[in-house]
């Protein structure tokens, strides 16, 4: 069968059902996955219904198998979603505590929350420090980088 390049969007409509931290989560294990021979992977995902415009996630874990050629290149990637119970919503310290994610996968995850969390340092040091702000705004925006800073 021949598929027409590019690839039609729909054929991707999967992507656009995880959340921001699940595409992360596989970004950051993309790296292993093609040059260690990595044959399946787990990660933290949050996933919406695909009907739905609600960003209602239900969060969960992807267990990503990977099948090669006889090259050791990935040919076909086979992904299972596994809903945690409503109660349960473990942190990436916990995955990483039971195996669940890679240190690598785990660090990235983190360093890109620090580079996240720093650039909205920045953004909030920059409004309150632009005299035409609204007093009312001054407030939140205080309050909302005294929360970033310790960590809340």
């Amino acid at each position: 069968m021949n598929v027409p390049t590019p690839t039609p969007p729909e054929d991707f409509v999967l992507f656009g059902t995880f959340s921001r931290n699940a595409i992360e989560a596989n970004q950051a294990i993309f790296h292993e996955l093609f040059f260690n021979n990595v044959t399946g992977y787990v990660v933290p995902a949050g996933v919406r219904r695909y009907d739905s415009e609600e960003e209602h996630y239900y969060d969960g874990v992807l267990f990503v198998t990977v099948k090669r050629d006889i090259l050791g290149l990935p040919q076909l990637f086979c992904g299972h979603f596994s809903p945690f119970p409503a109660s349960f919503n473990p942190t990436h310290e916990a995955l990483l505590a039971n195996g669940k994610i890679s240190e690598r996968a785990y660090i990235e995850i983190r360093e890109k929350g620090e580079r996240d969390r720093q650039a909205k340092i920045q953004s909030l040091r920059e409004r309150l420090s632009n005299p035409k702000t609204d007093p009312i705004l001054l407030k939140k925006y205080q309050l909302m980088l005294d929360s970033l800073e310790l960590g809340t």
